[in-house]
């Protein structure tokens, strides 16, 4: 009977420690095929993630260049086309350019009210591509200048037509002189703002081109001052061309009569 215990006894505990090994060993197997599968799904998912990156940095690094050749150097910018437009209207045009302004002498133009400049020229064909802050030089005409000057020669124009076809009345600068030296109050009332062409012989030119003084043909020395003021370019170029000593015919107004101070005449022009 003991023997019978023994062995049976012997036998539970081989089958105990089969089963255990036997789990021992399963579960042991399970760990490095599980770890494997990790592995491998870490790997599969690396790469995949790779090949993306990699595909997704292609397209960018294509886009760029596509970027880079339309511009040529990803800055650049179309010069417009500025001839005859106002300075103020095409202030927003030049916003990416170093822009340096001129008159038509080549001076710098000082631009203080861009509405009161016109642009005549610029430095860089329309339609060409630069790049950003690229020196563009505008040549510009000051309108109001313009203006001004033009309303100066109509009125100049005008004045001469005027003065053109007034009846003047002939006297010369001895009869002048000889009226003033009788009776300076008579010469006064005579004379005064009446409108003469008046002859005589220069003796005097004002360094400023101000005015000349006249005396009579034929007298060395005279102390009746003919002043005759010059009050416009013509009449002083006229004067650049003669000297004194020179017999002139002007047609002017007489404005002042004294005895001592003499005839004030303004020179409308000159015969």
């Amino acid at each position: 009977m003991k023997k019978f215990l023994l062995v049976a006894c012997a036998c539970m505990t081989a089958l105990v420690l089969v089963a255990c090994g036997g789990k021992s060993s399963a579960k042991t197997d399970a760990v490095p095929s599980s770890n494997s599968s990790a592995t491998a799904s870490v790997s599969s998912t690396g790469a995949t993630n790779e090949g993306s990156f990699s595909a997704a940095n292609k397209e960018s690094s294509s886009e760029a260049s596509t970027d880079n050749s339309n511009t040529g150097t990803g800055n650049g910018v179309v010069v417009p086309d500025l001839v005859g437009k106002n300075l103020k209207d095409a202030k927003s045009e030049l916003k990416s350019f170093d822009v340096d302004y001129y008159k038509a002498d080549g001076s710098k133009a000082n631009v203080f009210n861009s509405a009161n400049w016109r642009i005549d020229a610029q430095s860089i064909e329309p339609g060409a591509t630069v790049p950003k802050d690229t020196k563009l030089e505008l040549t510009l005409g000051h309108i109001t200048e313009e203006k001004a000057a033009e309303r100066k020669a109509n009125e100049e124009a005008k004045k001469a037509e005027e003065r053109a076809n007034i009846d003047y009345t002939s006297v010369s600068v001895a009869q002048l002189v000889d009226d003033l030296d009788a009776n300076a109050m008579n010469a006064k009332e005579t004379y005064k703002g009446g409108y003469y062409r008046i002859t005589g012989v220069v003796s005097n030119i004002d360094a400023s081109g101000k005015y000349i003084d006249l005396d009579p043909e034929g007298v060395l020395y005279n102390f009746t001052n003919v002043q005759c003021y010059l009050d416009d370019e013509a009449a002083r170029d006229y004067v650049r061309q003669i000297s004194t000593g020179d017999v002139v015919t002007l047609c002017g107004q007489i404005t002042e009569v004294g005895e001592f101070m003499g005839y004030s005449v303004d020179v409308y022009f000159f015969e």
